[in-house]
């Protein structure tokens, strides 16, 4: 920002190149008026808006030279002209720039990362309040859905012929499961009931209980599935939206303050000759400029500071977007293969031969049954109860949350 490779030095030798300087000073005053009002109105995530206003301090910075040098030649009168109105430049074009930091970086505009956080904290509290029912429903569904595919592989395994070692590996991995993911006065509780149905039920055919148990189950979990994928993907595109605003917040930052800062180096770099044209006489102009230097100073450091909050916001959007990514991809396999498995069990069910739906659906299981382990897996490992988690430590990732 403070590279000076392009930056040039004024040198004045006599009237035209004084004349030269007012115009400089003229075009940048000229240029700065409409920026106040543009810097307010900006809307980051409007392109046209910032491209303008980006394309005006960029004429802003082309104007402010480095370095005036005034000519020894040069009579003391005509000197201290020069350097007054020099002075007199730099403290109006700092003011301009002030009126543009109070705007952007004010007490009122203090908050761009509170705000957000606020923002985010009342979007996590909407989405835990909606998360809610669903991990209700899911925790509801969990059992129910160990307890049907349990009843519904016993009950193919003893209508099969050829298949029963397929079946027996998926009773034992659901049986597995319910012991792993539940209390153990719970599991025994659900392996009674299923031994129950299967004999309350022993005259139901092997179609019906797809059609009538199976099927609704897994029709129920696909529309759980897709719940939290609206979840997952209502969080990501709030995430997006809100780090776009931040990293938009911090260009504007950047854009507002790099002309300043060169009109910073043009003081330093003449400030001891308009000391020494204008000895005692220069204290009072330069103790104003310097104040007015350290108040849009303190703009500079507090737009650094919400550029770096705003970055580690941004980072950790990022992982959280990336986590929230991952999961998604998990949940949506499950529910395409939830679907694809309800669809082919809607099938089966329809074909109502037992020897048909049987040899169908022990297809469908042997070539799905790794569907099957992931899809119980979900269910046991409370992947629901753990987004719901996952909401409470994003939020605590966010800064200032006092």
């Amino acid at each position: 920002m403070n590279n000076t490779k392009d930056r040039i030095t004024v040198d004045i030798f006599n009237e035209v190149d004084f004349e030269a300087l007012k115009n400089t000073f003229q075009r940048l005053d000229l240029a700065l008026i409409p920026i106040v009002k543009e810097a307010a109105d900006w809307d980051p995530s409007e392109a046209s808006t910032g491209l303008k206003l980006k394309k005006n301090m960029e004429k802003v910075n082309s104007l402010i030279p480095l370095n005036v040098t005034v000519a020894d030649s040069l009579d003391k009168y005509t000197r201290m002209d020069i350097y007054e109105f020099l002075m007199n430049a730099v403290e109006s074009t700092i003011d301009k720039l002030s009126d543009i930091a109070e705007i952007n970086i004010s007490e009122k505009k203090d908050d761009i990362y509170a705000s957000f956080q606020t923002r985010m904290n009342d979007f996590f509290q909407g989405l835990k309040e909606e998360s809610v029912d669903v991990v209700k429903q899911a925790e509801q569904l969990k059992e129910k859905i160990f307890k049907i595919w349990l009843y519904s592989i016993l009950k193919l395994k003893d209508s099969a012929k050829s298949e029963k070692d397929s079946f027996s590996r998926l009773e034992q991995k659901i049986k597995n499961g319910i012991k792993e993911n539940f209390k153990k006065t719970t599991a025994k509780e659900i392996l009674k009931e299923v031994k129950i149905m299967k004999k309350e039920m022993k005259t139901v055919e092997v179609h019906e209980v797809i059609g009538g148990n199976l099927l609704p189950v897994v029709d129920e979990s696909v529309k759980m599935f897709q719940k939290i994928l609206d979840k997952i993907d209502s969080l990501k595109r709030e995430i997006y939206t809100q780090t776009n605003e931040i990293l938009n917040e911090n260009k504007k930052c950047d854009i507002i303050f790099e002309p300043f800062i060169k009109l910073m180096d043009l003081f330093q770099n003449t400030q001891k000759d308009f000391a020494n044209a204008f000895g005692e006489l220069a204290k009072t102009k330069l103790n104003s400029i310097n104040m007015k230097a350290q108040n849009i100073s303190a703009y500079i450091k507090k737009s650094r500071m919400i550029i770096n909050k705003n970055d580690t916001i941004a980072s950790n959007n990022n992982a959280a977007y990336r986590k929230y990514n991952d999961m998604e991809t998990i949940v949506e396999e499950l529910r395409m293969n939830a679907e694809n498995s309800k669809s082919k069990l809607n099938n089966c069910s329809k074909v109502g031969e037992i020897t048909l739906v049987v040899e169908k659906t022990s297809q469908l299981f042997a070539a799905n049954e790794n569907f099957v382990e992931k899809y119980i897996n979900w269910w046991g490992k409370n992947e629901f109860i753990t987004i719901n988690h996952a909401l409470d430590s994003f939020t605590e990732m966010l800064p200032l949350q006092a």
